[in-house]
C-alpha cells in the first residue's frame, strides 16, 4: 500500500499479510499516513507509516507539530501491539515529538542509541536522527541500526522486534 508519488508519499510493504490497510489523513492532504494490521504467527500488530511535514520556519514547524500531534489519534482501532515507523521530521529532543510519544504511550525503539539518519550526504557525526521506529510497551526491540545508503538522502532504519 502506498499514498501518492513524491517527497511526502508513504509506502508500506510487507512479506506478511496486511489487513485493513488504508490511507489516513495526517492533517494535510499532501502528507497522509498509511495504517494497517500485519498478520504474524505471534498475533496481529498494528502499523502506522508516517511522514509529517518538514520543519523550516515558524509556519512549517507548526505544520510538522500538528502532524505529530495527530499521530496518537491514528492509533485508535489498531491492535494493542503497534508501531509507528517513518520520517517524523523531528529529533528525539523535539518537544512536540516527546509530547506525542507520551500521549500515544510509545517508546523510541532506538532508546539510548544514536541513530542519525539524515542527511546521508554529510559525515555521520553531522547527521540527525529524524527517522524513527516507535513501539507500544508490549513490543520489545531485539536489534536496531541504520542500514547502508540506497539512493535516498535518508539512511534506512532496520529493527528486529519481538512480542
Amino acid at each position: 500500500m502506498r499514498t501518492a508519488e513524491g517527497p511526502f508519499g508513504v509506502a508500506l510493504l510487507s512479506r506478511l499479510p496486511l489487513t485493513d490497510a488504508t490511507v489516513v489523513p495526517l492533517g494535510f492532504a499532501w502528507s497522509p499516513a498509511v495504517r494497517a494490521t500485519l498478520t504474524t504467527a505471534a498475533g496481529p500488530i498494528g502499523v502506522l507509516g508516517v511522514h509529517p511535514p518538514r520543519p523550516g520556519g515558524r509556519s512549517r514547524n507548526a505544520e510538522r507539530d500538528r502532524g505529530l500531534a495527530a499521530l496518537p489519534g491514528l492509533l485508535t482501532g489498531l491492535p494493542s501491539r503497534h508501531l509507528v515507523i517513518g520520517d517524523c521530521n523531528a529529533t528525539p529532543f523535539n518537544p512536540s515529538f516527546r509530547a506525542m510519544l507520551a500521549e500515544a504511550g510509545l517508546q523510541n525503539a532506538a532508546r539510548a542509541r544514536w541513530l542519525p539518519s539524515w542527511p546521508q550526504q554529510l559525515p555521520w557525526p553531522l547527521r540527525v536522527p529524524i527517522d524513527h521506529v516507535l513501539v507500544s510497551t508490549t513490543v520489545q526491540v531485539a536489534e536496531i541500526d541504520t542500514g547502508p545508503t540506497f539512493g535516498s538522502d535518508h539512511a534506512p532504519i532496520f529493527a528486529v522486534l519481538t512480542w
